[in-house]
């Protein structure tokens, strides 16, 4: 599943996004390896972004995987996924064919464009390879095919995300959240990153906050972090704000 974030209340995090623990969030890409951040998992509403391809792997249309789901082969669990790649009709991938519209049937409305850049794929085949993943999606059946993929975006329907025990976040819930300290505004999760011993919450400065700093606060629950408020938009933490 993508990665999970324990709650204040917690201990150690379990990663959203796009990994989800204030990791992508979203569920959230790895912390250092792979940063979470507003830019790298921007997805249409309804969309959480859970890896990219990063390349062809052989001459049979295989693709090498950066995933952001924690653990990494749960990517490979999601077998229908969206893909946004830039011409990737030309890529030898058909969209999936649609009914046509019946007589009386009323016109569908029209999905925003950012929408329209994302389309339906299957993911096939797919298994460990080294520090990575390696995948195989449907209709890719060459290494051109597969390298014109390169950058692409996978993405899955958020609806599809395993439901989280209470106090447990998605990275990506966590992304544009105000970070309070004592009071003082220090500004807006823009990113997290995996360091190997905890998560980290990287806060860049906002309209009204402390001053024109970037801070990075890992991810304690309990003694940094104490407390996320999703409706608020707001996690109280436990920082001296001259860090």
């Amino acid at each position: 599943m993508p990665e999970a974030v324990p709650a204040a209340e917690t201990t150690p995090a379990p990663r959203a996004a796009p990994r989800c623990r204030p990791s992508a969030a979203s569920p959230p890409p790895k912390p250092g390896a792979s940063p979470a951040s507003a830019a790298d998992s921007a997805a249409p509403p309804g969309l959480v972004l859970i890896g990219r391809i990063g390349g062809a792997y052989g001459i049979k249309g295989w693709v090498r995987v950066r995933s952001f789901t924690e653990p990494e082969e749960q990517l490979l669990s999601y077998r229908d996924c969206k893909l946004r790649q830039p011409g990737l009709a030309q890529a030898g991938l058909a969209e999936r064919a649609t009914p046509p519209k019946q007589a009386g049937q009323a016109e569908r409305t029209k999905a925003p464009p950012e929408q329209n850049n994302w389309r339906d794929i299957l993911i096939d085949a797919g298994r460990r390879h080294g520090k990575g993943l390696i995948a195989h999606i449907e209709g890719v059946d060459d290494r051109d095919a597969a390298a014109a993929l390169a950058g692409a975006a996978l993405a899955i329907a958020a609806a599809a995300l395993p439901e989280l025990k209470q106090g447990e976040y998605y990275w990506r819930q966590l992304l544009g959240l105000e970070v309070r300290s004592g009071g003082e505004l220090l500004g807006r999760v823009d990113r997290l990153l995996e360091t190997g011993g905890n998560d980290v919450l990287a806060v860049k400065p906002c309209p009204g906050s402390r001053d024109a700093r970037e801070r990075l606060l890992p991810w304690l629950p309990g003694s940094v972090i104490r407390a996320v408020d999703l409706q608020t938009g707001r996690i109280e933490a436990d920082w001296d704000p001259e860090f």
